[in-house]
């Protein structure tokens, strides 16, 4: 799996391709196909009648239908939060080069960055504390692997965004999770992009599903902090700090995450994908003013 280079070599979908390869599952060729908005940028998602949701690779770099659908088998009957079942695995056909993945439909709203408070860090911490406990023999790596790997690509995106963000607040919080002495202990399983956007609630706001399993697998806890500044507000990140007791490092790192999660995508979707630029900035706001 790749690591610190953006996204290239983009792949094409529309109804008519969806709608091609859903021939694939007779159950669901004929069913109603609807776009679905998102602020990701490596699949283009279309919800297929009222039961399922084909998600398409758009980004020929970085995808692995497979491996998804065999994390997505693993962790379901071992949290008590839903994830997506995988319905089929699609393959693909002389126009479209990807595997791809029809899966269920799960209900509920997209979380909003910065919105949640306690009740929502008591769900977190409770989802996050069933997964970093699953065995991890045999498993992948995640994707999060390493803060030190992209300390160029942070520096060159904090410059390209210096007119958006508070560089100068931003930078000694990079220097100090770059500084952090790494994870000691066992790793565990982790999401490694538990943000808000792949976090869907319920109609009281608590925690029902979580979504894009691609990048999971193995690594440092620390990168599944990135939850704490992307939905939470200051009560609910000192909640779940409180309800994790995790080291001050991991947090850290954490931190470290957060902010270069949000500074990489920044500068490079800033003029087309506004949902993650918007979620870019308020991670960035936070970090420079909680400091």
């Amino acid at each position: 799996m790749p690591r610190p280079r953006l996204h290239v070599g983009r792949i094409e979908v529309t109804p008519a391709v969806v709608r091609r390869l859903l021939a694939q599952v007779p159950a669901f060729a004929d069913e109603p196909l609807r776009e679905v908005p998102s602020t990701g940028t490596v699949n283009a998602l279309y919800r297929v009648g009222e039961r399922a949701l084909a998600r398409l690779p758009i980004m020929a770099e970085w995808s692995d239908a497979a491996a998804e659908a065999e994390t997505l088998a693993f962790v379901a009957p071992r949290l008590r939060v839903e994830v997506p079942t995988v319905l089929h695995v699609g393959a693909p056909d002389a126009a479209y080069p990807k595997p791809w993945l029809l899966l269920s439909w799960l209900g509920g709203t997209i979380a909003t960055p910065g919105a949640g408070g306690a009740a929502l860090a008591d769900d977190l911490a409770a989802f996050l504390g069933d997964l970093w406990q699953l065995p991890v023999e045999d498993a992948r790596a995640g994707y999060r692997q390493g803060l030190d790997q992209y300390d160029t690509a942070v520096k060159n995106s904090l410059a390209a965004a210096a007119d958006l963000v508070e560089v100068a607040a931003l930078e000694p919080l990079w220097a100090d999770a770059l500084a952090a002495p790494g994870w000691r202990h066992p790793l565990r399983w982790t999401h490694s992009d538990l943000l808000a956007n792949n976090v869907l609630l319920d109609a009281d706001g608590r925690l029902h599903a979580v979504l894009d399993w691609e990048a999971a697998g193995v690594g440092d806890p620390a990168c599944d902090l990135m939850s704490a500044w992307s939905m939470l507000d200051g009560s609910g990140r000192a909640r779940l700090r409180e309800l994790l007791d995790l080291d001050d490092d991991t947090w850290r790192r954490g931190r470290g995450w957060a902010l270069l999660q949000a500074i990489i995508a920044l500068p490079h979707y800033r003029e087309t994908t506004h949902g993650l630029v918007a979620h870019s900035l308020h991670v960035l706001g936070v970090l420079a003013a909680d400091g």
